[in-house]
């Protein structure tokens, strides 16, 4: 069901809606707080991916390790995640695209980017199932994330 999925106002958009951006604020807090376990347990699906330009990891233990000790996340920065729309449907799969504003708390000027996502509802509660981020700057290749970042943004 790409396009408009829910008629503005449903109880069912709604709850899908605020559901999901729940979500990206537990990661947003997680990942800034340094919160390992809390994005492994509510925050990615047990086989997560999270692909951005600097790294590609797949897993709970490689997300756990990954995006609390990568040295541009833990404990430095503030991710704040807006204009989120869903574009898909199937299911319990939701397909998601949203803007990222990344601020420094060390002062320099902010970062921006964009999430694709693919959302998952398990057991009652939506996680990520891949995140992919497009942001300024080289991308590293790896052939376990082979979409080309470049091209997620006209």
């Amino acid at each position: 069901m790409p396009g408009v999925i829910f008629k503005q106002g449903t109880v069912a958009g709604s709850r899908i809606g605020f559901a999901i951006h729940e979500l990206f604020a537990r990661y947003s807090q997680a990942l800034d707080m340094g919160l390992g376990e809390e994005l492994v347990s509510n925050v990615f699906a047990p086989d997560g991916i999270f692909h951005d330009p600097s790294l590609c990891l797949v897993g709970h233990e490689e997300l756990k390790k990954g995006l609390t000790t990568h040295d541009s996340h833990a404990r430095t920065s503030q991710h704040w995640p807006n204009n989120i729309v869903i574009t898909d449907v199937s299911g319990n799969t939701v397909k998601t695209h949203s803007y990222v504003i990344v601020f420094n708390t060390k002062g320099g000027a902010p970062t921006m980017g964009t999430y694709h996502d693919t959302l998952v509802k398990t057991n009652g509660k939506w996680l990520i199932q891949k995140r992919e981020v497009w942001r300024p700057g080289e991308v590293k290749k790896d052939p376990r994330c082979p979409t080309d970042l470049n091209a997620l943004e006209p």
